[in-house]
């Protein structure tokens, strides 16, 4: 596999809201020509503690060229010893590799975008110094917070009467993405939010709109009615548009990316804006490629086996709790399909196996006498085993590294019996 190049004049990307770092990979991964990668990330901001810790690990694996990250980078994933002895462990190994943690730590930043004055001017500095000058070419890219405007998070607040969504801090961090570009001015930007700001309102305003206004002139939307070119942006989607429509009219549902559209085997769909500095002249975007998406087997099917945990039960009115236990679990499932506890047959399985879902019912009642308990149990955040899927998918290059010789995070949840 051939090594990727990483050099001084690629592009930098700043990533803000950056979570643990998921769009900042794909443009670190992205490679124009084979072992060659033109964007790097300068910055990741993130207030999440865990989240950041995972952007710096992440940083520092990136300074390695493909197959090349040090073994104590491996230790660290496989839990040999925690992350907090890897900066001294790594500076006993080598003063380079402590170098390189270092320069992880400067790119990763532990911060809360909105705290205070005080973070916003810290931001600026560190902005500055990752551009490396206002003139160069540079990305912005980040997902404000969304739980405000999310579908489910709007039903959730409707039976509080005290729940304004204008006075949620989380619906106006956009203004903090905003304020970064209007002092920065980066040559492009990639912002990602969920689908529920389509259809968001703020004081009988669509949040849509408004948030496309800001983006066009985010000096205007600070006051500021003097604003050149440079100062200016086209919004655009990331998908072509069916029929176009009149110069500079938009269709709000053109900005929404369906993952399993275009290879992806999740059905997550996304709001993506694109933002152009008017300056650059009329650069083009192709456009999406829609790409038939892997089936889940084919990406995940040779995990360890898990099975779910034991939260607790309803009795009465209320909840008695469970010593979850592999062998309790097993007489659970049990009991709640094939078995006829004491107060009858359960009438969900019932019902199924009479009607036109007797084949659904025939699966249920042969999958749960042939349960076993899983070798790995409930998972751990990191299980030693080989990989080798069924049906493999090209996809797995981005998820599997095969020097860590398992998988990490593969743990489940508990649910109500």
């Amino acid at each position: 596999m051939t090594a990727k190049v990483f050099n001084e004049s690629a592009i930098p990307v700043i990533d803000i809201f950056a979570g643990p770092g998921g769009l900042g990979e794909g443009f670190s991964a992205f490679e124009a020509v084979p072992g060659y990668c033109p964007f790097r990330i300068g910055l990741s901001i993130e207030k999440d503690e865990f989240a950041h810790e995972t952007l710096r690990l992440r940083s520092f694996f990136r300074q390695f060229p493909r197959g090349h990250a040090p073994k104590l980078y491996y230790d660290v994933l496989r839990r040999k010893f925690p992350l907090s002895e890897l900066s001294d462990r790594l500076k006993e190994k080598s003063e380079e590799l402590w170098q390189r943690w270092n320069a992880a730590d400067l790119e990763a930043m532990h911060a809360e975008l909105g705290a205070a004055d005080e973070t916003h001017k810290a931001v600026a500095k560190r902005v500055d110094r990752a551009i490396g000058g206002k003139r160069k070419p540079w990305i912005l890219i980040g997902g404000p917070p969304c739980q405000a405007y999310s579908i489910l998070g709007r039903v959730r607040n409707l039976g509080n009467s005290e729940y304004r969504i204008e006075d949620d801090h989380r619906s106006s961090l956009y203004r903090e993405y905003l304020k970064i570009i209007a002092d920065h001015w980066p040559a492009v930007f990639v912002m990602e939010n969920v689908i529920g700001l389509l259809s968001a309102t703020v004081q009988n305003q669509n949040v849509f709109d408004r948030i496309i206004r800001d983006l066009q002139s985010p000096k205007a939307a600070f006051g500021d009615r003097k604003v050149s070119p440079s100062q200016r942006y086209r919004v655009v989607p990331l998908i072509r548009p069916e029929k176009p429509l009149r110069s500079g009219a938009i269709r709000p549902t053109e900005f929404v990316v369906e993952c399993e559209r275009y290879g992806i085997p999740q059905e997550r769909h996304r709001v993506i804006l694109v933002g152009i500095r008017e300056d650059l002249g009329d650069a083009q975007l192709p456009g999406l490629t829609c790409a038939p998406a892997p089936t889940v087997r084919e990406v995940i099917s040779d995990l360890p086996k898990l099975r779910s945990g034991l939260s607790r039960s309803r009795v009465g009115d209320g909840y008695v709790y469970l010593q979850d236990s592999p062998d309790l679990w097993l007489e659970t499932i049990v009991n709640q399909t094939i078995r006829q506890a004491p107060e009858g047959n359960r009438r969900w399985l019932k019902m199924l196996g009479s009607g036109r879902d007797s084949q659904v019912y025939r699966e249920i009642v042969k999958t749960v006498r042939s349960l076993e308990l899983p070798g790995c149990d409930r998972g751990d955040e990191f299980i030693e085993c080989s990989l080798a899927p069924a049906v493999p998918h090209s996809i797995r290059s981005w998820l599997i590294d095969e020097r860590l010789g398992g998988v990490c995070n593969h743990q489940t949840r508990t649910h109500m019996d």
